[in-house]
């Protein structure tokens, strides 16, 4: 019962708290007022006039991040990145203006959104990464060095191997494709290398 007791205690006193809070922000509201009634009518008029200022942060930091689509040229294609660009220079110039509104703001902004959804892929498959081949291009060759370790046809099978990734190194039509299957082949031919006898 005791605990109870003050449980209810607590309460009070919180309950109390809250209202003393809400009264003294209703006599503070009061105060507030009172001053207000007494400005100059002068004073008045000027801090009566609304001011409509239109926020343009939400589509700066759209055209921002349209700038950097942009120039992913290799991953988006061109007619959904031209369509993009258009929406980016409205963008553009409804942050140079003074007059727009905050409903064309938000128009502009939401058109470089949508412009940006709307990106589709790059008909070609972009840049070919051929760092993976590159790299057992390059380790082949310590391999290759070692004619008094391994068998002269599996060390052949393996220079071929090579051969055909540097011809797909130096290339610039060969596929993703292509230059993964090149690597697998230096690597399998890596690990088929034979003792010599």
């Amino acid at each position: 019962m005791k605990s109870v007791n003050l449980f209810l205690g607590a309460a009070a006193i919180a309950l109390l708290g809250g209202w003393t809070q809400s009264t003294n922000a209703d006599t503070n509201q009061q105060n507030t007022a009172i001053k207000t009634s007494q400005v100059a009518p002068q004073q008045k008029k000027v801090s009566d006039q609304k001011v409509d200022k239109v926020d343009k942060s939400a589509l700066q930091l759209d055209v921002n991040g349209a700038q950097s689509y942009l120039k992913q040229t290799d991953y988006y294609s061109k007619a959904s990145l031209d369509n993009l660009e258009k929406k980016m220079e409205l963008g553009n110039a409804g942050l140079r203006s003074d007059t727009v509104s905050q409903q064309d703001v938000n128009n502009k902004s939401r058109g470089i959104i949508d412009a940006v959804r709307d990106l589709k892929p790059s008909p070609n498959t972009g840049k070919i990464d051929k760092s993976v081949l590159q790299t057992y291009v390059y380790g082949a060759q310590n391999y290759l060095k070692q004619t008094g370790y391994y068998s002269k046809d599996s060390l052949d099978n393996l220079e071929k191997k090579v051969e055909l990734g540097n011809a797909d190194l130096r290339s610039d039509t060969v596929s993703q494709k292509q230059v993964n299957s090149a690597a697998s082949g230096i690597l399998n031919a890596v690990r088929q290398l034979e003792p010599q006898e």
